[in-house]
């Protein structure tokens, strides 16, 4: 089980971080991106790999950006 692993340390500025939760966040990323796709491609007249790159861009990098905020402001 990895979480009991530390995974190799890396810091991206004053952020802390390892490569098993950046792992997780991709996955994470690439997940609710292919949820909205699935909500989103009978609204959207797109193929269903265009809907999932607009989901990406959009809501992951939204989703990105809230969990960033929770681990800097948990980690000050």
């Amino acid at each position: 089980m990895h979480f009991l692993q530390p995974g190799k340390r890396i810091s991206i500025g004053k952020i802390n971080t390892s490569d098993i939760e950046l792992r997780d966040l991709v996955k994470a990323w690439l997940a609710i991106s292919f949820a909205f796709a699935m909500v989103l491609r009978y609204s959207i007249p797109l193929s269903f790999y265009e809907v999932f790159i607009i989901s990406a861009v959009t809501v992951g990098t939204g989703f990105l950006l809230h969990e960033l905020g929770h681990k800097v402001v948990a980690q000050r």
